[in-house]
């Protein structure tokens, strides 16, 4: 098992789609470990894909989500787990609404 990845860790606005994924994960230090990294088998990216955008949504749903923390994610051959994940939230002041700024 791996204890860390010799990779940089990202921070960002989520992709919104999975061509925006797709563009984003290859830029990764860390993608060879997922194509089969000394040996192993290749870990399950479309799995991955999935979570990232999934968690991506969640994120866009709940805009009072100010934080969210997904680590670590274990990417295996069959799937991929969100170990533990921390959220923190906060409170969201609304837009008012069309129209009310004008004098």
């Amino acid at each position: 098992m791996l204890a860390k990845t010799p990779a940089k860790r990202r921070t960002g606005r989520r992709p919104r789609t999975w061509i925006a994924w797709r563009t984003c994960s290859g830029s990764l230090r860390s993608f060879p470990l997922l194509d089969g990294y000394r040996g192993r088998p290749k870990a399950d990216v479309a799995a991955l894909e999935d979570a990232v955008l999934r968690v991506g949504a969640l994120v866009e749903a709940h805009p009072e989500i100010a934080e969210l923390d997904c680590n670590p994610v274990m990417v295996l051959a069959d799937g991929a787990v969100v170990v533990d994940a921390r959220i923190r939230v906060e409170v969201v002041t609304p837009w008012p609404p069309m129209g009310a700024l004008r004098h």
